[in-house]
């Protein structure tokens, strides 16, 4: 239930039902200008009821009314993202992705592009975020937006330490505010601080940390506000400087509270938890540790990408039946005028099924020639499966070799839940010496119980782990967009060359191989559909 507080000391129930009553009453365009200027105040509570009550207005086919409802649906999901509720906030901005597609308005692609980008950005898929701004670049005419993509585009290169591309787009945007008197000046000044700040120039940082926090108050922009003194706090606190690092903290926090940026909040807890971790005061440091993850693990769980997924999907989904349906009418409406050249139709899918029959056969053959690498792959394929079923199946896997002593038992176990983690295995840094901190034991020791134990060096025992992920990436939904490039970075490896190596001597089979039998693996029912497609239209 949203929170108003609009009428006194009236209960919130009540506050909640006059306001709708009171807000039911104007007209679309009133409700549309007190929903904005709601939103521009930053009171989102009551500004997505208004947005809601516009979306969930009877449809019309006036064009004035479906921008609006648009520009609702657009600015209800900004509203959600900045309240860290991104799975409401999609929905809302596919909404009005598809709304705007079905009805030919083009005036707010480029905001819904960029807002779904933002979406993407927030739940560092940085990757798909990119693919949203340059398609907001390609129907662009609005020169606050590019800055406002171009800043966007500055912050993930920044989050990918590719600095030479992240200051190009911050010049692009700073010369875009110099030659239109148009910007987002504090946001830029903020992102240029903290690039500062990570190239470890900490006076150019100060300085344009400070610069950035004033001119967001000039704006009256309390969410970049809490931002940059978060930023802040994290600065004083790498110069050892608690007390002005704890009075950002608190600037920060509070407005965050006030405002629900949840993801400030997270961020302050764990710049206490680092700095206290410094100090060597572990128990401090695992407190705000825990209520940074409690945050974290709230906002961004699996299951918040897989609905954003699934909804991504139902999209496509939907956007292709309909251009099926429209392809449908215009080919009943053909079909009237040139029926003569269903002869026509009758021999090329003939054809097509003659080549088909003919690409089954070849394929046939190859398979009975590539039987003894297929034998080798599927019982790759089984095991992965066997272990997204049962994630202990690893650890077991492992504990039949465990020598009868319980301390050397008791550490294999250890080894073996460190090693669950895919933070620890899949940091190409990670070492024996890494490992043996975190089971405390020494290195010497943990390395004796792994060859004894496990009957291998721990080289082999870790890539074993790492190219387990790398499997898993291979296989996974998104796998068509990865390379191995970047699959051999992910799962822990150096180099391609030792990835590759690796990977030959652990599967069997070089990753090239094993990706174009996952593929073929994928498409083994294809043939049958294709053969029945073509049935039925020749029917």
């Amino acid at each position: 239930m949203f929170s108003v507080t609009l009428f006194g000391q009236k209960t919130e129930k009540s506050q909640n039902r006059e306001l709708l009553e009171s807000l039911t009453r104007l007209s679309s365009q009133q409700l549309f200008d007190t929903a904005t200027y709601y939103y521009k105040n930053i009171i989102y509570d009551t500004a997505l009821i208004c947005f809601n009550l516009i979306i969930n207005h009877p449809p019309s086919d006036d064009l004035q009314q479906n921008i609006n409802i648009i520009k609702a649906q657009n600015m209800a999901g900004v509203a959600y993202s900045s309240m860290s509720d991104y799975k409401n906030a999609y929905n809302m901005l596919m909404d009005a992705l598809t709304l705007s597609e079905k009805h030919n308005i083009e005036s707010e692609l480029s905001n819904i592009f960029i807002d779904i980008g933002n979406v993407y950005y927030y739940i560092a898929k940085y990757d798909v975020a990119e693919i949203y701004y340059h398609k907001a670049l390609r129907i662009l005419d609005d020169s606050l937006q590019y800055q406002k993509i171009y800043n966007n585009l500055g912050v993930i290169k920044t989050k990918s330490q590719n600095y030479d591309s992240a200051f190009y787009f911050y010049n692009k945007t700073m010369q875009l505010r110099k030659d239109l008197n148009k910007s987002i000046l504090s946001s830029t000044l903020n992102n240029i601080a903290t690039y500062y700040h990570l190239t470890k120039q900490y006076d150019s940082a100060y300085y344009y940390y400070n610069v950035s926090l004033q001119r967001a108050r000039v704006e009256k922009n309390p969410i970049l506000e809490s931002l940059i003194s978060s930023n802040l706090c994290e600065f004083f606190f790498e110069k050892d400087n608690k007390d002005s690092a704890i009075y950002y903290y608190d600037l920060s926090n509070s407005i965050a509270f006030e405002k629900r940026i949840f993801t400030h909040i997270a961020q302050n807890y764990l710049n206490l938890s680092i700095y206290e971790e410094s100090k060597g005061n572990t128990k401090k440091s695992f407190e705000y540790h825990k209520k940074h993850k409690n945050i974290i693990d709230s906002l961004f769980n699996i299951n918040i990408y897989t609905d954003i997924n699934n909804l991504q999907r139902q999209y496509e989904v939907a956007k292709t039946n309909q251009e099926i349906e429209q392809l449908m009418v215009e080919q009943r409406i053909k079909e009237q005028t040139i029926r003569y050249k269903n002869i026509i139709l009758y021999i090329t899918l003939a054809v097509l099924f003659l080549v088909t029959f003919v690409l089954v056969i070849i394929y046939l053959q190859k398979r009975k020639i590539n039987k003894s690498y297929k034998l080798l792959f599927d019982k790759n394929v089984e095991n992965i499966e066997l272990q997204g079923k049962n994630p202990e199946s690893s650890k077991e896997k492992y504990k039949k070799f465990i020598i009868p002593d319980n301390k050397k038992s008791e550490l294999l176990d250890k080894i073996l839940t460190v090693m669950e983690d895919k933070n620890n295995f899949c940091n190409p840094k990670f070492s024996l010496i890494d490992l043996s901190k975190l089971v405390d034991y020494s290195h010497k020791y943990v390395s004796e119980i792994i060859k004894n134990s496990l009957d291998k060096n721990f080289s082999l025992f870790l890539n074993e782990f790492r190219i387990k992920e790398a499997q898993r990436l291979f296989s996974s939904h998104d796998a068509a967009k990865y390379t191995i490039e970047y699959v051999s970075k992910e799962s822990g490896f150096q180099s391609r060359n030792t990835f590759n190596e690796a990977f030959k001597n652990i599967v069997g089979v070089s990753p090239k191989y094993y990706i174009k039998s996952l593929q073929e693996h994928k498409d083994k029912d294809k043939i049958a559909n294709k053969y029945l497609n073509y049935t039925e239209m020749s029917v």
